[in-house]
C-alpha cells in the first residue's frame, strides 16, 4: 500500500470529500476501492451502518504522514496546457484564432 495514496484516502474520508484527487493520482476506481480495503484491513478506517469514519489509528496515521500531500515542486501545482500552446509569432505578426480550434 503507498502511503501518499493512503494519506489521500484518508484526508478525503476525514473530510468526506471525493476521490478526484486520487483519480488524478492515476489511480482506477478498482484500485480505489482496493486501498479502501486495505485501509479497513489496517484499522485505518471503520465501515459502520453504511458510513466510512475515519479511526483513532488513522487519524494518527494521517497526522504523521499529512506532509505527503504537499507538493513543493511548483512544476506539480498547475499542469501545462499542451493541447492549446500556440507557437512564438514575430513582433509584428498578429494571431487572430479561429474561436473552434481553442478549447478555454
Amino acid at each position: 500500500m503507498n502511503e501518499m495514496d493512503l494519506t489521500l484516502l484518508l484526508n478525503i474520508v476525514k473530510n468526506k470529500g471525493n476521490i478526484q484527487r486520487l483519480r488524478r493520482q492515476n489511480l482506477s476506481f478498482r484500485q480505489v476501492v482496493d486501498l479502501t480495503e486495505q485501509a479497513v484491513e489496517a484499522g485505518f478506517v471503520a465501515y459502520v451502518d453504511s458510513k466510512i469514519s475515519l479511526t483513532d489509528i488513522g487519524q494518527a496515521f494521517l497526522e504523521s504522514n499529512i506532509t505527503l500531500m504537499k507538493k513543493t515542486n511548483k512544476e506539480e501545482w498547475i499542469e501545462p496546457d499542451y493541447k492549446n500552446k500556440v507557437k512564438p509569432f514575430a513582433k509584428n505578426e498578429v494571431f487572430l484564432p479561429d474561436r473552434n480550434e481553442l478549447s478555454f
